[in-house]
Parts: structure tokens; C-alpha cells; sequence
């Protein structure tokens, strides 16, 4: 099973602010296609999170992962001639390279990040850990694969979910992991599409209606509250209006599913729809 080992101390950092505003707030091993870094590479890359409210020049902090051995000496420190590189505003984030090209700028690393298992941790200059991230691989984590990332949900908690293909959301690299609000999707509906459930809360089945503008390709898909694909109800051409499909309440392999909360979500062509629904035993 995955480590995740969050350490956070009180400690005064640059310009007098309080370095436990900083947060590694999502993690990619292996980016293949996700993000670009500013010479047009694909590399490992880690989120910080600015959960103060003041802006924080990281120049001057180190990095170090898996080979740290307690010294300062087994650490990188963030280069401190380039402030406005390294500086993470109030509320916003900034990501890091971990490319072993520190000729490429100050927010290059020279490590990089294995997707078997591997650590990230950001220490002060008195050799304090401000926040780290331990992981190992195995079948649930996905750190090992193409484009998955790993992130805190809310941003700077610690609770955590995966991003990727086969999650409920895509890596967020830059910007908010708060994909959640009021256990729904913190954007509007789109108009053009809708889908309810029904019964809901359910047992030991529900149907899942959903209309779509015209006859389009769609899917529907079940998540669970990690955000892990659990079942795909629907997936090929829906007819122009209403649609329906029933789920059971078992997985992509016919087992029954614990009671709990899920999220059930509708693509058709370029619009997404998601809504949460509860299964009762």
C-alpha cells in the first residue's frame, strides 16, 4: 500500500512569514503528456500550495527525496537569484521541475521522481521539514503510471485522491484540487445536457436517466469517493433525447459494492456532467 507521511512544523520562514503555508499539494512521477515545462519538456513535476496570505519567496528552501539522509547536505536548495520565479502568491501555487536540468531555471530540481516509490520532502534552512510526501506503488495508487497524479482535496488538507484517465478528474497541475463543493461538482450544468437517478439514495439498484441535445457518442461512468472508476454503465451512440441505463450496484467485475457515496458522471461530445448518489444497505 502507498505511504503518505504529511509532517508539518511551526517554523518563521522568509520575510518573516510562516513557512507551514507552504503545502506539496500534487505529485507526477511520470508525465508523458500532461504539462509541458517552459523549454517544452516532460518531466516530473511537484504543486506547492500558498495557503497563507502573503506571498512567499521559496528561494533559499531545499528539496530532497528519497536519498535524504537528515542533512542539508543531501538536499537541493531552491536557487534565490530570481525571486519572481520563485515566489508562490498568496492563495496560488508553483510548480517544479524534477528534471536534473538546473540550467533550465530556478524552479528545476536536480532529481527526479521514481513512479516505483520515492519521497519529496521541503525543509527550511535550519534543516526543518515544512511538508513531505512519501509513496510506494502498488495497484491502487497509480503513481507508477502514465499521467497520473496524486493531489491534496481540498488544497493544503490532507485528504487525497488520484487524478488521471481513470479517475474522476484529470491532473490539475497549477491550479485548484477543490473539485468538490457541497459533494458535487463545483461548476455550473451544462444545459444542453442533464442526467438524474432514481431512486436515490438506492438498493440494490437505481436508473440513471440522461438526455442529450442530439444522437452523439456519450458514457456514463461510476466513481467512488476516492475517485477511482469503479463500473461504466453506458458507452457508445445515445439516442437524441432521454436514455437510460440501470446500475446494480457492482464493479467493472460483477462485485457488489460496499453502501456509501458515488459519483455517477455523463460526457457527450465536449460537455461533462457529474452528480453524487448514495447507496444504502
Amino acid at each position: 500500500m502507498k505511504k503518505i507521511l504529511i509532517s508539518a512544523f511551526l517554523l518563521t520562514a522568509l520575510c518573516g512569514l510562516f513557512a507551514q503555508s507552504l503545502f506539496i499539494n500534487e505529485v507526477m512521477a511520470k508525465n508523458e503528456t500532461t504539462i509541458a515545462d517552459p523549454q517544452g519538456d516532460f518531466c516530473d513535476w511537484v504543486e506547492i500550495y500558498n495557503g497563507g496570505d502573503s506571498d512567499i519567496d521559496m528561494g533559499g528552501l531545499y528539496f530532497a527525496d528519497d536519498h535524504y539522509d537528515g542533512t542539508l547536505g543531501s538536499a537541493y536548495m531552491i536557487p534565490t537569484t530570481n525571486s519572481e520565479a520563485t515566489t508562490v502568491p498568496a492563495g496560488g501555487y508553483l510548480l517544479f521541475w524534477f528534471d536534473e536540468d538546473t540550467a533550465d531555471g530556478e524552479t528545476h530540481i536536480n532529481t527526479k521522481l521514481g513512479g516505483d516509490s520515492d519521497a519529496v520532502y521541503l525543509l527550511n534552512a535550519d534543516n526543518e521539514v515544512i511538508d513531505s510526501f512519501e509513496y510506494e506503488y502498488d495497484a491502487e495508487t497509480g503513481l507508477d503510471v502514465d499521467d497520473v497524479s496524486i493531489g491534496r482535496v481540498p488544497d493544503g488538507t490532507n485528504g487525497w485522491s488520484f487524478f488521471g484517465s481513470d479517475y474522476m478528474y484529470m491532473p490539475n497541475p497549477g491550479t485548484t484540487n477543490n473539485l468538490i463543493a457541497n459533494n458535487e461538482q463545483s461548476v455550473p450544468d451544462i444545459a444542453a445536457i442533464s442526467m438524474t437517478n432514481f431512486p436515490n439514495p438506492f438498493n440494490p439498484e437505481t436508473t440513471v436517466s440522461f438526455n442529450v441535445p442530439e444522437e452523439m457518442n456519450a458514457s456514463v461512468t461510476v466513481y467512488n469517493i476516492r475517485g477511482q472508476k469503479i463500473a461504466t454503465l453506458f458507452n457508445g451512440r445515445a439516442e437524441a433525447g432521454a436514455n437510460s441505463v440501470v446500475w446494480n450496484g457492482t464493479d467493472e467485475s460483477g462485485k457488489k459494492v460496499s453502501s456509501g457515496i458515488y459519483f455517477y458522471k455523463l460526457t457527450a461530445g465536449n460537455q461533462t456532467q457529474l452528480k453524487k448518489m448514495v447507496m444504502v444497505k
